[in-house]
């Protein structure tokens, strides 16, 4: 195999590689999170970060989750590429009493690629891009 062959097959297939890599990540957070609560979700997700920015995620989570009950489910929606190495996933836990809506940055680096920050809210105008909430007009 030549080397432009080699480098040419790389620019084009590894972005989708690393893309569904993400996604199996943030499936595998919201089942960590399902099983074993926000801390889990946080260390699956947010592995490299500092023990206060895990901390901080896994407050934030439960704080938005209060009063909600058990979850029931989760749902992956979409993602929606920011730049060349990042992409924004969403997502939605279903608690018995509501939803919580999830975003996460996935950054793909050199080496490495992993969510570098997430964010969650009951509010879904907090989560998801208008374009999202706002039905087209025909």
């Amino acid at each position: 195999m030549s080397a432009s062959f080699r480098l040419l097959f790389c620019l084009c297939f590894i972005p989708v590689i690393a893309s569904a890599d993400g996604r199996e990540l943030f499936e595998r957070g919201f089942t960590a999170y399902q099983t074993n609560g926000p801390d889990a979700l946080v260390n699956v997700w947010l592995l490299d970060q500092s023990k206060e920015a895990q901390t901080k995620a896994a407050r934030d989570l439960r704080s938005s989750s209060e009063g909600l009950g058990e979850i029931i489910g989760f749902e992956v929606l979409t993602s929606i590429r920011i730049s060349r190495r990042v992409e924004r996933w969403f997502g939605v836990v279903y608690r018995r009493r509501g939803p919580v809506w999830v975003s996460a940055d996935h950054y793909i680096g050199r080496e490495e690629a992993g969510f570098v920050a997430f964010k969650s809210s009951r509010q879904v105008e907090d989560i998801l891009p208008r374009e999202m909430l706002v039905p087209p007009i025909e």
